[in-house]
């Protein structure tokens, strides 16, 4: 009985020592990109980050009276921030749309769809009470990979 509490206690000491010198985790490699600076401060996000090969970008809202301006003026942006990275829409694999108006959004299905011509990603289109623009009828956030070489 002695020598199995030993045991016992020597394993567990030998655990304990080797939790303790073990390397510390690696920091992550990833690079942020900013579209607008000190908005991007303020409120402490960045427009996308790329880790590896995934990029995510950030809910992306835009100035306009009507879903149909927001909508087109979200997909530009995005577009840009794709390019900067050297990605388009065929990249992208999953959307998350945030809308306070889920009845409206569909009605600019088809510009979305020329968007990516064809190669959809995954989606999910949910409809909420506001978003943090006032103004602000859809938000829309991606997540790309860059083709590995």
């Amino acid at each position: 009985m002695k020598r199995l509490l030993l045991a016992a206690a020597l394993l567990g000491g030998a655990q304990l020592a080797s939790a303790q010198t073990a390397a510390p985790a690696k920091s992550l490699n990833r690079q942020t990109f900013n579209l607008h600076a000190a908005g991007e401060n303020q409120y402490g996000y960045a427009q996308a980050v790329l880790v590896g090969n995934t990029l995510y970008i950030s809910g992306t809202v835009h100035p306009g009276k009507t879903m149909a301006e927001q909508v087109a003026g979200i997909y530009r942006t995005l577009e840009k921030t794709l390019a900067h990275h050297g990605l388009g829409f065929q990249h992208v694999v999953k959307e998350n749309v945030y809308t306070v108006d889920l009845n409206a959004f569909p009605q600019e299905n088809e510009l979305r769809k020329k968007y990516y011509n064809g190669v959809y990603p995954t989606a999910t289109w949910v409809e909420v009470k506001r978003l943090l623009m006032p103004s602000a009828l859809v938000e829309i956030e991606l997540i790309a990979m860059k083709p590995t070489p």
